[in-house]
C-alpha cells in the first residue's frame, strides 16, 4: 500500500493527539460491556487493549480499519470481494488478524 495514501495519512493521523481525530473517537453510546461507539469509530476493550475499528462496504468493495493507539498497531484490510460472499467476512479477518499480534 502507498503510504502516501488517502487511507494511510488518516490512519497515521489518528494515532495522533489533533483535537478533530479524538473527537470521532469519544464514545457516544455503549453497545454493550466491551464496545462502544463514536462519530464513526467502534471502541473495543479486549484484554486490557483499547481498539478502535471503522468497517464498510460500497459496491463491490470491502474494508475495514483497526487502530490501537497505545501500541502504535493498526491492521488495514481491502477486499473486491462482493458484499454478499460468505467467504470475505473482511471485519473477522481483520478482527483476527489483530488478535494474532498479541498472542
Amino acid at each position: 500500500m502507498d503510504l502516501n495514501s488517502g487511507f494511510v495519512k488518516f490512519s497515521f493521523a489518528s494515532f495522533g493527539d489533533d483535537p478533530v481525530y479524538l473527537l470521532t473517537q469519544k464514545a457516544t453510546a455503549n453497545l454493550d460491556d466491551t464496545t462502544s461507539i463514536g462519530l464513526g469509530w467502534f471502541m473495543k476493550k479486549d484484554r486490557g487493549i483499547n481498539f478502535y475499528f471503522h468497517n464498510g462496504a460500497t459496491q463491490g468493495y470491502r474494508s475495514i480499519l483497526i487502530l490501537d493507539k497505545t501500541n502504535q498497531n493498526g491492521i488495514i484490510v481491502l477486499s473486491n470481494l462482493p458484499i454478499d460472499a460468505n467467504d470475505g467476512d473482511i471485519s473477522n479477518l481483520g478482527i483476527a488478524l489483530m488478535e494474532e499480534m498479541y498472542k
